[in-house]
């Protein structure tokens, strides 16, 4: 296992998440793409990767700064490599969206993001649905 792939809101679940992919890389040398997904849902939008208007431009990019921050703080205590990004799109499109771009051997999800799904959370269930890589979703 080489390249691990985890996505981040800033909830408590992918923070867990990410403290998780740490530890695994860490193990067993393997690279980490942090991946922070950009949509418009809770925003009055309908998810759409529309660029946002004025004033959410200043908030999401306050939300990706606060994200890559919190990332920073825990992966560099682990000493791996790392790369964050910030995609347009729902999490699950913009998760399978990087499986196109370079091998990624695994996808870590925390179990619930900031939405208000069930147990599992809908971006949780739909990946293992979907991803043709395994996917450990982190409680």
């Amino acid at each position: 296992m080489r390249n691990i792939v985890v996505g981040v809101d800033g909830s408590l679940e992918s923070r867990r998440a990410l403290e998780v992919t740490a530890t695994l890389a860490a193990a067993l040398g393997a690279r980490i793409d942090v991946l922070h997904a950009r949509t418009l849902v809770g925003f009055g939008g309908a998810g759409a990767a529309l660029p946002p208007p004025d004033p959410l431009s200043e908030t999401f990019a306050a939300l990706e700064e606060q994200s890559h921050a919190e990332c920073a703080e825990i992966l560099e205590r682990y000493q791996v490599e790392w790369a964050f990004a910030v995609r347009p799109g729902r999490p699950v499109d913009a998760l399978l969206g990087l499986l196109e771009e370079a091998p990624v051997d695994l996808i870590v999800i925390g179990s619930r993001g900031r939405g208000l799904a069930a147990a599992l959370g809908s971006t949780a269930s739909e990946l293992l649905n979907r991803s043709p890589v395994p996917v450990l979703v982190v409680p």
